[in-house]
C-alpha cells in the first residue's frame, strides 16, 4: 500500500531535508541572552555583596525573555503543524526553558530582595521615629544624624556640650539670612515637635511602601505611616536611601526627606481637642511675644513697654524710663543671678570665643537703654506649628524660636521663653516674657550690598527675602 495516497511526495521528504525554524533560533538566542545577563548579574551581586535589582529604567529588558517565550511557543506550535517539514523543536524548547527559567528565577529573587529592603527600611524608620519620641536630647541628636549621608555623619561619643557644639558648627550654617541651618530646621520641624514634645506614647502604623528606585548607587524607598498622638493625627511620608548591599545595616540608611500631611494640608496635622488647646496657647504666647519684639524694634526702642510685658499686671506700661529695675533687667547678660532678659551660658550657646565676645559687645549695646548708636539689630519670631512647652509650678512655658540679625556682621538664633498660669494660658494678656535664651551665633553670609547700607535698607532687604 502506498504511504502517499495522493501520489505526491514533496522535495523535502524525498531529499530528507527539513527547514530550520527561524523562530526556534530566535527563541534560543533570546533565551541565551537572558540567561547570560542574569548569570552575569547574579555573579556580580555574589562577589560584590550587592543587590541585583534592575533599575526601573531598564525594566524594558523584560521584553527580551518575553519575546524568547513567545518565539519558542510559536516555533513549537509551527513545527508540530508542519508535518515534519520544519526542524528546531529542541532549540525552541531550550530557548523556552532558558527564558522562562531566567524570568522565574529573577522574579523570585526580585520579590525576596524587595521584601527584605522593605522590612529593613521599615525597621529603620521605626527606630528613627522611636529616637525622636524618646524625649531624650541625645537620642534626638542621633535621629538628626540619620538624616545626614552615612559618609559625613559625626560621632556622638564624648562630652555632650562638645558633641552639640560640633553639630552646631558643622551642620547649622544657613544658606542665606532668612533660612535656618539643617540642625535647627530638624529640631523645629513639625514631626520632631509633635513626637518629642507632645507625649512619649505616640503610635504609628505603616500604610504603604513604594517600589525601590535605583539612584545614587543605592535604593530609594518611600514609606507612608499613619501617626497618632494624644494631641494630633497625621500621615508621615518618608523617603530613605540605602546602599546597594543586599541587607544594608541600619547605619547605611539615610532619611533624605520627611513630610507630614493631613486633611488640613502639608505640614499641618489634624489636631485633637488637646492639641487644639495647646495650639491656642502657643498662638497666644506668640502674640504676646510679638508685642515684646515690636516694642524692641530698632526704630522704637520702647523699653518701658517691653519691660511691662515681663512683669505681672496691666499691659499699660506704668514704669518710668529711668526705672533702675528696668535698666538692670535689660543690661544684665549671660544668665547672672540677677533678674535679666538675656541668658547665654555654656553649653547653651555655641560659637567660637572670638565671635562670642564681639557678638555680645554689639548685642549689649543694642539692648542698652542709654545706647544712642544706629539701630542695627533686626529681630523676628520664626513660625513654628507647635513650639516646645513645659509645665512647672502651675505655669506653662513656651519657647518661641527667634532670629536676631545684627547686619552686616552677625546672625543669631535664640528662644524667647514666655510663661502664663496654666488656667489662664488661653488669654494673651496672661503671657509674660521670661527671658531670651541665646542658642547660637555666627558671622552672617557675605552681603556686599549691606556693607554701607542704612538700617532701613537692611530691614527692607530682609523683608524682601522673607519666604512667601
Amino acid at each position: 500500500m502506498s504511504d502517499n495516497p495522493d501520489g505526491f511526495y514533496s522535495d523535502q521528504m524525498v531529499s530528507g531535508y527539513r527547514r530550520l525554524s527561524l523562530l526556534a533560533v530566535a527563541s534560543l538566542a533570546l533565551g541565551s541572552v537572558t540567561a547570560l545577563v542574569m548569570g552575569f548579574g547574579f555573579a556580580i551581586a555574589l562577589f560584590r555583596d550587592v543587590s541585583f535589582l534592575l533599575p526601573t529604567g531598564y525594566m524594558g529588558l523584560g521584553f527580551v525573555p518575553l519575546a524568547g517565550l513567545l518565539c519558542g511557543w510559536v516555533a513549537i506550535r509551527t513545527i508540530a503543524g508542519s508535518q515534519g517539514a520544519m526542524s528546531g523543536r529542541n532549540l525552541a524548547w531550550i530557548g523556552l526553558l532558558l527564558s522562562g527559567g531566567s524570568m522565574m528565577l529573577y522574579g523570585a529573587y526580585h520579590g525576596a530582595t524587595v521584601l527584605a529592603l522593605r522590612i529593613r527600611s521599615e525597621g529603620f524608620v521605626n527606630e528613627w521615629m522611636a529616637l525622636i519620641a524618646s524625649q531624650d536630647p541625645e537620642k534626638i541628636d542621633r535621629a538628626f544624624v540619620f538624616t545626614l549621608p552615612p559618609g559625613s555623619r559625626p560621632s556622638l561619643e564624648g562630652d555632650r556640650a562638645d558633641v552639640r557644639a560640633k553639630l552646631e558648627v558643622d551642620h547649622n550654617r544657613p544658606n542665606d539670612l532668612t533660612s535656618t541651618g539643617l540642625y535647627t530646621a530638624f529640631l523645629s520641624s513639625p514631626l520632631v515637635q509633635l513626637l518629642s514634645e507632645v507625649d512619649a506614647n505616640a503610635k504609628w502604623r505603616l500604610k504603604s511602601v513604594t517600589e525601590p528606585e535605583y539612584i545614587d548607587n543605592g535604593y530609594l524607598v518611600g514609606l507612608e505611616f499613619e501617626v497618632t498622638t494624644s494631641q494630633a493625627r497625621f500621615k508621615l511620608g518618608a523617603r530613605l536611601h540605602g546602599s546597594m548591599a543586599n541587607l544594608p545595616p541600619l547605619k547605611k540608611w539615610q532619611i533624605r526627606e520627611h513630610q507630614i500631611t493631613s486633611s488640613v494640608g502639608r505640614g499641618s496635622p489634624d489636631l485633637e481637642p488637646a492639641g487644639k488647646a495647646r495650639a491656642l496657647r502657643v498662638e497666644m504666647a506668640r502674640r504676646a511675644g510679638a508685642e515684646f519684639i515690636d516694642a524692641m524694634d530698632p526704630k522704637k526702642r520702647n523699653f518701658p513697654r517691653a519691660y511691662s510685658l515681663t512683669i505681672p499686671g496691666s499691659r499699660i506700661p506704668l514704669v518710668k524710663p529711668d526705672n533702675p529695675a528696668m535698666a538692670l533687667y535689660f543690661r544684665t547678660m549671660d544668665g547672672s543671678s540677677s533678674p535679666c532678659l538675656i541668658e547665654a551660658k555654656p553649653p547653651v550657646f555655641w560659637c567660637s570665643e572670638d565671635v562670642r565676645k564681639e557678638f555680645f559687645t554689639y548685642f549689649k549695646a543694642a539692648w542698652d537703654i542709654d545706647f544712642a548708636g544706629p539701630p542695627f539689630p533686626w529681630i523676628s519670631i520664626q513660625q513654628a506649628p507647635l513650639a516646645p512647652s513645659t509645665v512647672r509650678d502651675g505655669r506653662i512655658a513656651v519657647r518661641l524660636p527667634v532670629k536676631i540679625m545684627m547686619l552686616p556682621r552677625y546672625t543669631g538664633l535664640a528662644e524667647l521663653v514666655m510663661s502664663a498660669p496654666v488656667d489662664r494660658a488661653d488669654s494673651k494678656e496672661a503671657w509674660l516674657v521670661e527671658k531670651l535664651v541665646m542658642v547660637s551665633a555666627r558671622l552672617s553670609p557675605p552681603m556686599p550690598e549691606l556693607e554701607k547700607a542704612p538700617p532701613e535698607a537692611m530691614n527692607m532687604l530682609l523683608q524682601k527675602q522673607k519666604p512667601r
